[in-house]
């Protein structure tokens, strides 16, 4: 009868995301930028999906691909508020 059995170097182990981990954004505007940005008033706006973010968001100043304008200026160039 052979066995076989796993030396305990080769066991592997998986980890699964779920919804609720969340990772933290990465800022792309400087921390002047942002203290400026928000003096002004102004929105955070992602650029590749089209999602504008306050000053109160986790991802204001923080996504990939972005830039800072006012709100109403977003709001007529197609952008939509986020839902967060």
């Amino acid at each position: 009868m052979v066995a076989a059995f796993a030396a305990p170097y080769q066991t592997t182990t998986t980890t699964k995301t779920t919804k609720s981990e969340k990772t933290t954004p990465t800022k792309n505007a400087t921390d002047a930028q942002i203290a400026t940005a928000k003096a002004a008033g102004l929105v955070w706006v992602n650029l590749a999906t089209k999602v504008y973010y306050d000053s109160s968001s986790e991802f204001y100043g923080a996504t990939k691909s972005g830039k800072f304008m006012n709100e109403q200026d977003a709001a007529a160039a197609g952008y939509h508020k986020a839902k967060n």
